[in-house]
């Protein structure tokens, strides 16, 4: 039943749920396999399936979406399906092919994006938009319905293979100057950035009890502490434990939310 199938997601969606699905894997077929629900919906954020080399995969299904007369472009954006290793059966590990493998990717960037700027929990569309927009473009000689394969997006690729860190890296540039902002002044500078055993934050407009969560770029929460904050401030943060890297930090309260990165060489 495709309308009842189109308003659950439509429903999700208005819950704050970005729904990723597979594309599909009838890509031998050609063009026009993006056939099955819940893939070829305008609200399902459909996902191909590229190679360790960003080749696409043959088997990943290609747009456009004909089925329902739409002809719009899917997949949305493509992410690594090829012998991907995961658990199987009785407890071991296998490599698995599949745009089943290549959406649980998106899945966990999805994830990944919310964990460092949480003010986009249910931001859907700006979601969707981050990762298409940071995506790596990718063509190919393939023209599928009347877009061209050289294109972005086009029916192959979708807007292209997925870049985690550049979009977890948009996530935050966005919501630090967007989102969280409930009019009190935040004025936050971290030196210096590069840093090596230390980084210093100064922090303005910012009173009372605050949180400093530093995380590393997978989204593992490595540090956290307790600020108690009086309008002007200055604090050191060691990170003399952690390896040379790039990591992301969130400074938050009861008002405000402020993200940023920190690299260290």
């Amino acid at each position: 039943n495709w309308p009842m199938m189109e308003t659950a997601i439509n429903n999700l969606r208005a819950a704050g749920i970005v729904v990723v699905v597979s594309a599909g894997n009838d890509g031998r077929a050609g063009c026009s396999t993006v056939f099955n629900a819940s893939s070829i919906f305008e609200g399902s954020f459909s996902i191909g399936s590229v190679h360790p080399d960003d080749s696409i995969s043959v088997f990943s299904s290609r747009g456009p979406v004909v089925v329902d007369s739409s002809f719009r472009i899917k997949p949305n954006v493509s992410a690594p399906g090829g012998q991907v290793r995961s658990s199987v059966l009785n407890h071991a590990y296998g490599s698995k092919s599949g745009t089943s493998m290549a959406a649980p990717h998106v899945v966990g960037l999805v994830a990944l994006m919310i964990s460092a700027a949480p003010s986009l929990a249910g931001e859907v569309e700006l979601i969707e938009d981050i990762i298409e927009q940071t995506a790596l473009a990718k063509n190919r000689s393939q023209d599928c319905g009347d877009i061209t394969g050289t294109s972005i997006p086009n029916n192959t690729y979708g807007f292209g293979r997925i870049q985690a860190v550049e979009a977890v890296e948009e996530a935050l540039r966005l919501t630090a100057t967007n989102v969280g902002n409930t009019g009190n002044t935040q004025n936050l500078l971290l030196f210096p950035n590069p840093a090596k055993d230390e980084v210093y934050i100064e922090i303005l407009g910012w009173k009372g009890n605050t949180q400093f969560d530093l995380f590393s770029a997978d989204g593992q929460l490595l540090l956290s502490r307790s600020l108690d904050l009086r309008g002007y401030d200055l604090e050191t943060i060691s990170l003399t434990k952690l390896p040379a890297g790039l990591y992301f930090f969130r400074l938050h309260n009861a008002e405000q939310t402020q993200s940023g990165r920190v690299i260290k060489q």
